[in-house]
């Protein structure tokens, strides 16, 4: 594992994280240059990394590629992101407990909220974060 600084590139700090032999690899857009992807290859891995655009002539035909190339890779990446959001919810309610202790279910939702990087709670982070409340 490998921790950076925010104001590190995900795409120049991500080769260090990379294990022997990591099989496919899939990234977001981030990702998308040679410094990632020749690591990936380098390591034995195959990059599957989200493309934001391609140049074409015909343009529906440009957009069906691009589509075609992506969609398997937000496929697995929908999965993942999804226990990851929800594994960052459980830890900023866990530190909003920790923080506010004895305080009311709405002091956790505004300190969770907080955390997560959100000024205001609206009604979907809301219903979100009541519901991994009651979890």
């Amino acid at each position: 594992m490998s921790i950076t600084s925010a104001n590190i590139n995900d795409g120049k700090a991500g080769p260090e994280a990379l294990p022997d032999n990591p099989g496919e690899v899939f990234a977001d857009s981030a990702y998308r240059g040679n410094h990632f992807r020749d690591a990936v290859r380098a390591n034995g891995g195959i990059p599957r990394i989200v493309a934001t655009g391609k140049w074409g002539r015909d343009e529906q035909e440009t957009l069906r590629k691009l589509k075609k190339w992506n969609q398997p890779i937000h496929r697995v990446r929908g999965r993942i992101e999804k226990i990851f959001g929800r594994w960052k919810i459980q830890a900023a309610l866990a530190i909003a407990r920790g923080d506010n202790a004895g305080g009311t279910d709405a002091d956790l939702v505004r300190c969770a909220a907080r955390l997560l990087g959100f000024r205001r709670v609206g009604s979907d982070l809301q219903v979100r974060l009541n519901k991994a409340l009651a979890d």
